[in-house]
């Protein structure tokens, strides 16, 4: 449902889905690929950090984990933002 939701410009609705389907299965690592891409592409790089991060560590092996995961280290570089895990002030 959250890929629908997300498929049809329904943000709210789609975070909703996949917030409830790691609630029921936090080990599902594809519900946290796929909210952290949404977080990606509201520019929540934050939040989007720490649901691949979840991604990868549920799952070292899963390849889209890791291709998101990068994705949003690179987005945070290009942009010059500081990632919280970063921060050291």
């Amino acid at each position: 449902m959250g890929r629908y939701h997300e498929t049809n410009s329904q943000v709210a609705d789609a975070r909703e889905y996949y917030e409830k389907a790691i609630a029921i299965q936090p080990k599902h690592v594809n519900a946290h690929i796929h909210l952290g891409g949404l977080y990606l592409s509201q520019g929540l790089l934050n939040e989007a950090h720490a649901c691949l991060m979840s991604a990868v560590h549920l799952d070292c092996n899963h390849h889209l984990a890791w291709y998101a995961l990068c994705l949003s280290d690179m987005c945070n570089c290009l942009l010059g933002t500081r990632l919280a895990w970063h921060v050291k002030d």
